[in-house]
């Protein structure tokens, strides 16, 4: 059974949420206000994230900047604010997804399970490692890559994008492609997700950010040599 943390203040609407989530077998522990949340994200280690931007003591900002400096446990924002840069703001902190108040608890639920079956399959459907040189690897049933005999540490959503790039490498993939690929067809939001989320994995990857190349009025390659 899949576990998922909301942190949320708004009571009525975390008694919602649990309700929905519960109905299809998902394990739902809570917290309602940052700083508790922040401790439960550890202490609990839930499969999930569901966070909410305003709350009390830590904001929603502050809290998935503390949890990925430590984890890299899945998180769905939930904003009230629209608007493009806030969004943006969330992917450069490292959030997998967002969903926009008000919404309807179907659209969080489809996106819950895509995040957490996006894992799975990663974990279970792909048992092939991929040494892309001496120095770099990508063992995607551990969801971890080694540079330099050290791990590399990439978001769900950062990994998805490197293996799906990797396992088209030579192949010149355009930004809806990749948009399509890893947030599904009927993702509604900003394209510049995609080059936000390439550029965090540039610079985890280092100098093997080499190998990911931009593809100008397209999108992106990754490619060897």
């Amino acid at each position: 059974m899949k576990k998922i943390l909301i942190i949320e203040d708004e009571k009525n609407m975390v008694a919602g949420l649990k309700f929905n989530l519960e109905a299809r077998d998902y394990e739902v522990i809570a917290a309602f206000d940052g700083e508790t949340g922040f401790k439960k994200a550890f202490d609990e280690k839930p499969d999930l994230v569901l966070l909410d931007i305003m709350l009390p003591i830590l904001d929603g900002w502050e809290v998935c900047r503390q949890i990925r400096n430590k984890s890299l446990v899945p998180i769905i924002m939930l904003t009230a604010k629209s608007d493009e840069e806030s969004n943006l703001k969330g992917f450069r902190l490292g959030v997998d997804n967002y969903v926009c108040k008000p919404f309807s608890p179907k659209v969080l639920l489809a996106k819950t399970k895509a995040l957490l079956k996006r894992i799975d399959h990663a974990a279970d459907k792909d048992d092939e490692f991929y040494y892309i040189d001496d120095e770099f690897v990508i063992n995607p049933p551990a969801h971890e890559i080694m540079i330099d005999k050290k791990k590399c540490a990439l978001t769900t959503t950062e990994f998805s994008i490197l293996l799906f790039l990797v396992k088209n490498q030579k192949v010149a993939l355009s930004r809806d492609l990749i948009l399509d690929s890893i947030w599904g067809e009927n993702y509604f939001g900003d394209i510049r997700i995609v080059d936000t989320n390439i550029k965090r994995i540039r610079e985890k990857l280092g100098a093997k950010a080499k190998y990911i190349r931009t593809i100008r009025g397209v999108g992106y390659k990754f490619e060897v040599g």
